[in-house]
């Protein structure tokens, strides 16, 4: 059944993809897919060119960043995950009083975010 459940998760997120209605929810969701695989560090390694990437920068801890930005995506409501565009600068600074970071910190990750969204 976890197995079913997966692929069906799986096909869902590839529909919301190619749909252009990829959320920071689904974002949040794939992280916590990616952290039940073990450590970030490790899993970058087996990728091609990661593990060199890791070695020339062994201060950078990439399961902290990972729980940054889960912390960033948890402080949002649930309609500022769906629509990143709602995020304000009022909405900055309480979305970054809420995870423990600066403000800066929010609009970097939402500008990544669309910039990822917009390459799929």
């Amino acid at each position: 059944i976890n197995a079913e459940y997966g692929e069906e998760e799986a096909a869902d997120l590839q529909n919301r993809m190619a749909s252009g209605k990829f959320s920071l929810n689904d974002f949040q969701k794939q992280m916590a897919t990616i952290r039940k695989m073990g450590p970030m560090r490790e899993i970058m390694k087996m990728i091609p060119g990661m593990g060199g990437l890791m070695d020339t920068n062994p201060d950078v801890d990439p399961g902290s960043e990972m729980k940054r930005i889960d912390a960033i995506i948890s402080s949002m409501t649930p309609a500022e995950r769906e629509d990143p565009g709602l995020i304000d600068h009022s909405r900055r600074r309480r979305i970054a009083l809420g995870s423990g970071s600066d403000p800066s910190d929010i609009s970097r990750l939402v500008k990544d975010f669309n910039n990822m969204a917009g390459m799929m």
